[in-house]
């Protein structure tokens, strides 16, 4: 990945995370089924193809880490999807996350790059799809009595293929870890994320921590 050339790509990389530490974000609260129109995660892309230099590129999502602060009401597993959209699919609900450049320096001359990516998590309100097509499922949890556990750790890494963990059903919390293929996102284009949780009565909060490449588009 372009993380084995960091000189070249040394401000290409942006994290975006909940606001304050420790302080989870609770997700729809009865995602007993997949809904077009709901979700928990939202990445869109805001560059254009202007031709500028700091305007024309792509984002890249690197891995998704959700961190459970409470679980959800009477559920009983824990299952996420992940898809793509030639569209912006965010429209209500949930807290923007801050996407701030890895990058720091003492040079005179040196400002953070601002980043492309808008990123919101939470209970969120999705746009009708246009041209969806998923790219990933997940499903991390199988305990009988619980969707979740407080501390539980789901990690989900793009275009790393060395294997996820084994499906757990355990009441203590545990460390999980998926995979997703590569997602390349072109201005004007998006990914969500929908939590699927059976039984579920109430809703389950995370904090989130998200890392994201922003490189230049080819073309104009």
């Amino acid at each position: 990945m372009l993380t084995s050339n960091l000189e070249v790509f040394k401000e290409n990389f942006f994290v975006a995370h909940n606001a304050t530490f420790k302080t989870a974000v609770a997700i729809n609260a009865t995602p007993t089924a997949i809904s077009a129109t709901e979700g928990m995660l939202s990445l869109y892309n805001s560059a254009s193809r202007t031709g500028a230099s700091d305007r024309n590129v792509l984002v890249i999502p690197l891995y998704i880490k959700l961190i459970a602060g409470t679980a959800a009401t009477s559920g009983t597993d824990f299952s996420t999807r992940v898809a793509v959209d030639v569209i912006d699919r965010y429209s209500t609900g949930g807290s923007a996350l801050t996407v701030s450049s890895t990058y720091v320096d003492t040079l005179s001359s040196w400002t953070r790059r601002t980043a492309k990516s808008t990123v919101y998590f939470g209970d969120l309100t999705l746009a009708a799809a246009s041209s969806e097509k998923q790219v990933g499922q997940q499903h991390w949890h199988i305990a009988s009595t619980a969707a979740q556990v407080a501390g539980d750790e789901f990690l989900l890494t793009f275009g790393d293929f060395q294997g996820p963990s084994a499906l757990i059903s355990s009441s203590a919390a545990q460390k999980y870890h998926q995979v997703c293929t590569p997602v390349i996102l072109a201005p004007g284009t998006s990914m969500i994320m929908q939590p699927f949780e059976t039984a579920a009565t109430g809703a389950a909060a995370f904090e989130i921590e998200m890392g994201i490449v922003e490189i230049k588009h080819s073309k104009v």
